[in-house]
């Protein structure tokens, strides 16, 4: 993660919010005082704090800076890494392999609820470079099926 451009994003958000605790990270981080995760990690707290919800917003939206300063989506890797696994795992099973066995860059087939299509068809175009087809689950409205050729057949695979 560019430390220049966090620093420059750490202020703005902190000057945009009038919130002396944001500039004061961006000052540590300048400073070489603290590295990045610290401060995903400071704002994670107050996120999740005691907070009014209308006094989290800054943080809230520190947060999402930094994710998409790192994967170029709203959702942090780990959050990422945990749907592309489950992914991966749900084609395993639908491909009939034994659990734990599917290569992560073998084809997905994943079906999944609908609050967790967004997340699983980013993290699949973000590690296999391939991108989902979402279809429905006929007799399943809340389910979606997401289709991918996965890493090995896309443009970045094994080739």
């Amino acid at each position: 993660m560019n430390n220049d451009l966090l620093i420059d994003n750490l202020n703005a958000i902190g000057n945009e919010y009038n919130v002396q605790e944001i500039r004061g990270l961006a000052d540590l981080l300048s400073k070489g005082q603290i590295e990045p995760e610290t401060v995903r990690n400071t704002a994670k707290a107050w996120v999740t704090s005691t907070m009014e919800p209308a006094e989290k917003v800054p943080f809230a939206h520190v947060l999402s800076m930094m994710n998409f300063m790192e994967t170029r989506t709203i959702w942090s890797r780990d959050e990422l890494t945990e749907a592309f696994d489950k992914a991966v795992a749900l084609s395993g099973a639908i491909f009939g392999d034994e659990p734990g066995t599917r290569h992560w860059k073998d084809k997905i087939v994943a079906v999944v609820d609908l609050d967790e299509v967004a997340v699983t068809a980013e993290a699949i175009a973000f590690f296999t470079a391939t991108e989902a087809r979402i279809v429905e689950v006929h007799g399943q409205p809340e389910k979606r099926a997401l289709i991918a050729d996965g890493y090995r057949a896309g443009p970045a695979g094994d080739h």
